[in-house]
């Protein structure tokens, strides 16, 4: 596995930033991503646009099998930020394959800080991924979050977005 690092700061203006395999914002398919995020201003989407990969709107790329964690930062003090993930339904595993909106892909730990000082922050976790934190076990692999989120302002929309009933709901913060 290699490693996405590096800084990305967004201070105003409108950002859209759509992955493919990977995070949205972050790291690429088959990457951990180790980078600091600061938003501060601006409106910000970012999303995995697949339907059959699983990288988190801001974090960590798809991985099969363990892998896509996230041991960054991710600073917001402002603007407007929306974080989607990805994630899909396996035909032949009988599982799911789903990321958080802000932390690890599918199979990702979240070991990295999430602070949220301001803004205004949607962020959605697909198919047991969290909203914020760790992505959903893949073949028994990730899914942890052992990371820092801290919240101490800003207007939060948190949500889940799990279609099938017969699948376990996972944390909204967490892991």
């Amino acid at each position: 596995k290699s490693i996405t690092s590096g800084t990305v700061k967004i201070t105003g203006g409108t950002v859209e930033a759509y992955g493919e395999r990977g995070a949205g914002i972050g790291s690429g398919y088959g990457s951990n991503a180790n980078m600091d995020i600061t938003i501060s201003g601006g409106h910000v989407i970012a999303k995995c646009v697949s339907e059959k990969m699983q990288g988190a709107g801001i974090g960590g790329g798809a991985y099969n099998w363990g892998g896509g964690d996230f041991s960054g930062t991710v600073k917001i003090t402002g603007g407007t930020v929306e974080a989607y993930g990805g994630g899909y339904k396996l035909e032949t595993r009988n599982g799911y394959a789903g990321t958080a909106g802000i932390g690890g892909s599918s199979g990702g730990d979240m070991t990295g800080t999430v602070i949220i000082s301001g803004g205004s922050v949607t962020a959605e976790g697909k198919y047991g991924g969290a909203a914020i934190g760790a992505g959903s076990r893949d073949q028994n692999n990730g899914g942890a979050c052992s990371g820092t989120i801290r919240i101490t302002g800003g207007n939060l929309f948190l949500k889940i977005h799990n279609p099938d009933s017969d699948l376990d709901q996972a944390n909204v913060i967490g892991g």
